[in-house]
């Protein structure tokens, strides 16, 4: 059996492709994914659940994720169908492109941006964020609605 490997940069990955698509005006259709997985027929030394992202096109019904083969960065496409039975996706959340550029600038990264996929993620920064004590969803969106208006408004609330 052919095992692709993570490149463990799938936001990174997904977020580019999609900045791509836009640059050729081809986003219509297209979404980046978060999601979680688990994926243990794919990478058995995998014994827990994660956080994945990947894009999907719902014109051909195609899923494109990256990996390592053999040293070499690649891509992978499959069905929906296929991609979602191999992986195991337990969640997903679809993203179009102007959410992506929004969430993006929020948090000032590739992603992910839902807690409950923050915590799941093997990034120990994002992790450490939404595991503290005290943290409260509520009071994080309102920060997020804050931020927005300041920033993109000019309004303090």
């Amino acid at each position: 059996m052919i095992r692709v490997m993570p490149t463990k940069t799938c936001f990174d990955d997904s977020l580019d492709f999609m900045m791509e698509l836009a640059r050729n005006k081809k986003t219509d259709g297209v979404y980046v994914c978060h999601g979680i997985v688990s994926p243990r027929m794919l990478v058995p030394e995998c014994k827990s659940t994660f956080t994945h992202a990947w894009v999907y096109d719902c014109m051909t019904d195609i899923c494109l994720d990256w990996g390592i083969l053999e040293g070499q960065r690649i891509g992978v496409k499959g069905s929906k169908r296929d991609y979602f039975h191999h992986m195991r996706v337990k969640e997903v959340t679809y993203y179009t492109f102007k959410q992506c550029m929004y969430y993006s600038w929020i948090y000032n990264f590739f992603g992910p941006w839902e807690p409950k996929y923050m915590v799941l993620c093997s990034d120990g920064e994002i992790k450490k964020r939404v595991s503290e004590p005290g943290f409260s969803m509520s009071k994080f969106k309102k920060h997020l609605e804050n931020s927005v208006l300041e920033c993109v408004m000019g309004v303090d609330k």
